[in-house]
């Protein structure tokens, strides 16, 4: 990812109403357990991590980038670890619950060894908790300047999982009731063949009000996830370690 975007990230992450609606939903996977111990594979500027700590998890926080990890360290975290999530340097069986959040799906990470390596270092019983970009067909300016490889289906998702000897527990779209107006966005830009107006991503301050009103209707979602929803801007799953 290029490196004004950690910048950008951690200005928006604590308030922008995607962080926090995704973050709730990992939060919510993580409660029904006994689980402790959590390792935050791909924690960019670490919002989620701290929230994880201050939920009383014991969070270790891992990313390939060292601007990252910079901005991390401002958010008061005690255990930060520079690696990549196709190689990650912990030994097996090492955490009760790994989450990666927008990781397996970039240009430097080969997403079927970065599943095998979650299990590796999951223990027996635990949980692998990833989120992905859903769709090919949605590809954009914003995936260019995230240095997008791939985008997913949820038959593809639950094949990375079980691939690697994960049993898959849950598999959902989510951001629903927002999915037709940000597909409209991106085919009308690219029936206008616009050229973008700079390098940033889609990730910038939202008005105080939109961010409220967009934050209520992704809440509205919560209760329809274990349906599961059967389309969405994203694909949140999650994979358990046979005992």
């Amino acid at each position: 990812m290029e490196i004004g975007e950690y910048g950008r990230m951690f200005a928006v992450e604590a308030d922008h109403f995607w962080y926090q609606t995704l973050h709730g939903h990992v939060l919510r996977l993580l409660q029904p357990t006994s689980l402790c111990s959590v390792l935050d594979a791909g924690c960019g500027t670490g919002m989620l991590a701290r929230r994880l700590t201050d939920a009383g998890y014991a969070v270790t926080g891992l990313d390939l980038s060292p601007e990252a990890l910079r901005l991390a360290k401002t958010r008061r975290l005690e255990t930060l670890v520079e690696g990549s999530v196709n190689a990650l340097p912990f030994p097996e069986n090492s955490f009760d619950a790994i989450v990666s959040l927008d990781v397996w799906y970039h240009q430097a990470v080969d997403d079927a060894l970065a599943a095998c390596e979650a299990a590796r270092v999951v223990k027996p019983g635990g949980i692998v908790i990833v989120n992905l970009p859903a769709y090919d067909w949605l590809r954009g300016h914003h995936d260019e300047v995230v240095q997008t490889a791939r985008r997913y289906n949820r038959a593809q998702v639950k094949k990375l999982l079980t691939s690697s000897g994960l049993e898959v527990r849950f598999c959902s779209h989510w951001n629903t009731l927002l999915f037709p107006a940000i597909v409209a966005v991106r085919l009308l830009s690219r029936l206008r063949k616009e050229s973008p107006r700079d390098s940033s991503s889609d990730v910038a301050p939202v008005a105080p009000w939109l961010n409220k009103t967009l934050s209520a209707l992704l809440a509205a979602e919560r209760p329809l996830l274990s349906l599961p929803l059967p389309y969405g801007l994203s694909i949140l799953a999650v994979g358990r370690k046979p005992k």
